[in-house]
């Protein structure tokens, strides 16, 4: 128990590293990338890593710059684990965590499908191996040294990632269905390994893990049918199997309704029991983030270290959408007010 709250403490102390609504207001009112990537620097949270890039405005490309800033939330996962004292919390944060390597895959596989190569968009093999555990990928010179698809996913052999990959790979194979493979793969290992937790955060984590599985089949399914134009069926099958609190006659009614074009386009999601979160939308992610900042809030009340963490995690993921857009709407020469009607930017006290 002492070791929980030690872990908690640590959290929060790290928590007031955060960029405040007050900073991001100010940011926006900078007129230039150079003068905005001084500025970013100076924050705490960014000041390690922040100096990789080039002080030059050419450097600031939204590509490297994402990857550069994400290195905080990796140097911020690492501080996590080196705390966290017991193996079950370690490895549902690591769980929690490999969202961001798997998006890292997807980058990788989109630049070989698309015939280029991550040096020619700025990215070096060492921050690229940067996102990657090298415990999990023993081959990952091999890994990026691939010039096809097929040799990339054979190089992933002998990491998680393989199975669900070599599973639906074929020449020509969309890159759509692989991502969509890893995406199944990381929710379903998610789901499986909070059974693993203690009985007292078991629950408050699977109400914040089920709430984002509800909202990310919702998300999905109006992409689907509103940008890809796919059959119900198609839609059905690349979801992820899991019913929380939506059940599956619902979801099935979903893929199976028609998304009229429309300024309220939005609207024709509102389904039991999530009628609220689109009830007045304005962009999925908006609304997304609304939702799973109230239930992060609502699940922290329990004073559990896995749920501290993860929340943690959630809001450092946000604050680096929320900077990398920033600094695309600067580049663009937006005015504040269209810049922070942009972001989504937590009130203070909205995650504890």
């Amino acid at each position: 128990m002492k070791q929980h709250l030690a872990f908690i403490t640590k959290i929060k102390a790290m928590s007031a590293r955060f960029v405040t609504r007050a900073e991001f207001e100010d940011l926006s009112r900078v007129h230039s990338v150079d003068e905005l990537g001084r500025r970013i620097r100076e924050l705490e949270g960014y000041s390690g890593v922040f100096g990789a890039l080039s002080a030059e405005g050419a450097g600031l490309h939204r590509n490297p710059l994402e990857r550069t800033l994400t290195s905080a939330l990796f140097d911020d996962m690492e501080r996590m684990t080196a705390f966290a004292t017991d193996f079950v919390t370690r490895a549902f944060i690591y769980a929690y965590f490999i969202s961001n390597e798997i998006k890292t895959l997807k980058l990788l596989m989109g630049l070989i499908n698309d015939k280029g190569h991550y040096g020619d968009f700025g990215y070096s093999a060492e921050e690229i191996k940067r996102q990657l555990n090298p415990k999990e990928f023993a081959n990952i010179d091999k890994l990026l040294a691939s010039k096809d698809l097929g040799g990339f996913i054979s190089a992933l052999e002998g990491t998680r990632y393989y199975k669900p990959l070599a599973g639906v790979y074929r020449p020509g194979v969309a890159m759509f269905d692989l991502e969509v493979q890893l995406d199944l793969f990381y929710y379903m290992n998610l789901w499986t390994q909070r059974k693993k937790l203690p009985r007292g955060e078991r629950r408050a984590v699977t109400h914040i893990i089920g709430t984002q599985i509800d909202m990310r089949n919702i998300m999905w399914i109006y992409r689907f049918k509103r940008y890809y134009k796919i059959s119900p069926e198609r839609i059905y099958a690349s979801l992820i199997p899991v019913n929380y609190r939506l059940r599956a006659g619902d979801i099935s009614q979903l893929a199976a309704r028609q998304i009229v074009e429309s300024q309220d386009a939005l609207s024709q999601l509102l389904i039991p029991p999530y009628n609220s979160v689109f009830k007045e939308s304005t962009t999925l992610e908006y609304d997304y983030y609304k939702k799973m900042l109230s239930v992060c809030r609502t699940a922290g009340r329990a004073g559990s270290a896995v749920v501290s963490a993860i929340s943690y995690l959630f809001l450092k993921e946000l604050e680096i959408n929320n900077l990398t857009s920033l600094i695309e709407c600067v580049r663009y020469g937006l005015g504040p007010k269209e810049i922070l009607s942009g972001l989504y930017l937590p009130e203070e006290g909205e995650v504890t």
